[in-house]
């Protein structure tokens, strides 16, 4: 049983439990399911310094994104600061990556169209193409695709068309060199959203 566990090993064991659970519950029950709380939120309340920093991270990402798809968008930023807060303590960029991501999509969300370019350019700037695999692992699709989108519409939105239009190839290039489905159907999705916003609706069709 975990609890006879010494302490130290027993809340790794929990985290790791908890971090797993959590996934499973989302792709079985949906992102905002109680079982999905639950588990990331126990999974947070384990925060010893000693505990494996990606999957805290992890864990975080995880309430993250229940709180984002329920629209409490106070807490996607607290969450987003977090996030940041702990890769920097670590010195973990695979966290601080992860962090960065969340806090552009959370000042997008929040209206915040400078801030949001500016976590997408630190998104961009720290990216290591090394760390892909990381990347997607943690994430599903890849944070510089997805960055690179929250910064063409938020250009968009600033009125800077041409601009934005530079970036949707930027994204496109890049999701086309990874040769990952999930992070393609992204950038599609940004295209999508972005045409219309820029009112080219014959582009849609």
């Amino acid at each position: 049983h975990v609890e006879n566990l010494p302490t130290e090993t027993r809340d790794a064991t929990l985290l790791e439990i908890l971090v797993a659970s959590g996934g499973i519950h989302q792709a079985l029950k949906g992102y905002t399911h109680p079982d999905v709380e639950d588990a990331f939120v126990k999974a947070c309340a384990l925060t010893s310094e000693t505990l494996n920093p990606v999957l805290r991270a992890a864990a975080l990402y995880g309430l993250w994104t229940l709180r984002l798809f329920n629209l409490e968008l106070d807490a996607v930023e607290l969450i987003g600061r977090e996030l940041e807060t702990l890769g920097e303590a670590v010195d973990s960029d695979l966290v601080r990556m992860i962090g960065y991501r969340a806090i552009a999509n959370a000042q997008y969300q929040l209206g915040n169209l400078d801030e949001t370019v500016r976590y997408a350019n630190l998104v961009v700037e720290h990216y290591d193409p090394n760390r892909v695999r990381d990347y997607l692992l943690q994430l599903t699709y890849d944070p510089k695709v997805f960055s690179l989108g929250l910064k063409a519409w938020s250009l968009a939105w600033q009125g800077k068309r041409d601009e934005a239009r530079e970036i949707e190839s930027d994204m496109f290039e890049w999701a086309r060199a990874l040769d990952h489905q999930a992070s393609l159907c992204v950038a599609y999705h940004v295209a999508l959203e972005l045409t219309h916003s820029l009112g080219d609706h014959e582009a849609i069709l």
